[in-house]
């Protein structure tokens, strides 16, 4: 099953990150079937999963996402069930989500109604399941009100082949990683560790994959390089890295940044990258276990 993702957010993110995107809708079975919610609040986004039924996601009364569930060959959808309620009680207006096999992984974006919070959108709640009626949510930024945060750049999560592994960036300094059965973990990162970059996705054995650009990793000295690095995790734990070079470096003495980096839509495998005015690239490998390779690119043009 290809990986599936919708939102209203996610317009901006195809146009910016370069995320493949997909439409969402009601098949024929689920449009007829009965006891479907009215989501005033968050228009219903529908999931079709490879077991043949489908999850209607979205909000009745913009405090909580609620869920319903339509087993294949069913003629009704299943009573709602909370897929995630904000803690401070704010008002939610849109989500952006993903799936393949089973499993969905989403951010929720809601307005920051706390004290001494700033009442604007932000991404704030991220909710991941099996099957659409198991859930878990967490908090991207706990502990923080949104106006004491940045929120970074909007980022769809990836989800691992099968739909039982997600990961999020939050703020660039911590991973958000959810595995169904074990919940959420925190994975706090530093500049010049593996797990700092700036994109991540996870293979189908949900394993990590970070994406850096090359040229930051001199940390302020003249580069040498123009490409991407990419940090593999190993079944132990380490990182194995990789570098691709997308050019030679710049006789102009300019850096090769800033770049746009995205990897596809639930898709370890698939990569994009942009140097705003000087180049594209796209690069993919076949599976997990071979390395990055360039379909196209206009980088090494651009620099001579």
């Amino acid at each position: 099953m290809q990986p599936h993702i919708s939102g209203g957010f996610l317009a901006l993110s195809c146009a910016l990150l370069l995320v493949a995107c997909g439409e969402s809708g009601a098949t024929s079975s689920s449009a007829d079937a009965s006891g479907l919610e009215a989501y005033d609040a968050i228009k219903v986004e529908m999931f079709d999963l490879d077991d043949g039924s489908v999850v209607a996601l979205g909000s009745s009364d913009g405090v909580k996402v609620i869920s319903q569930h339509l087993p294949a060959g069913a003629s009704a959808w299943s009573e709602p069930v909370t897929v995630a309620a904000p803690e401070d009680a704010s008002t939610c207006t849109d989500i952006d989500a993903v799936s393949t096999g089973d499993g969905i992984a989403m951010v929720i974006y809601c307005l920051d109604n706390a004290a001494g919070g700033t009442g604007t959108l932000a991404p704030s709640v991220a909710a991941a399941g099996v099957s659409g009626s198991d859930w878990d949510s967490e908090p991207l930024y706990r502990g923080f009100a949104m106006s004491e945060v940045d929120p970074g750049p909007i980022q769809v999560p990836s989800i691992a082949s099968g739909g039982r592994a997600a990961v999020w960036i939050t703020d660039q300094r911590v991973l958000l990683r959810w595995n169904a059965g074990e919940g959420f973990t925190r994975q706090k990162v530093r500049r010049g560790d593996d797990v700092f970059g700036d994109a991540v996705a996870l293979t189908g054995e949900g394993r990590l994959v970070v994406a850096r650009n090359a040229d930051l990793l001199d940390y302020g000295k003249k580069s040498t390089r123009c490409g991407v690095e990419f940090s593999l995790e190993q079944a132990d734990g380490t990182y194995t890295r990789e570098l691709v070079h997308l050019g030679p470096a710049d006789r102009r003495g300019l850096r090769c940044e800033p770049f746009n980096m995205a990897f596809g839509a639930g898709d370890a495998n698939s990569f994009s990258v942009t140097d705003y005015g000087i180049g594209r690239a796209e690069l993919e490998r076949p599976d997990d276990a071979s390395a990055y390779r360039i379909v196209s690119n206009t980088f090494d043009a651009a620099r001579n």
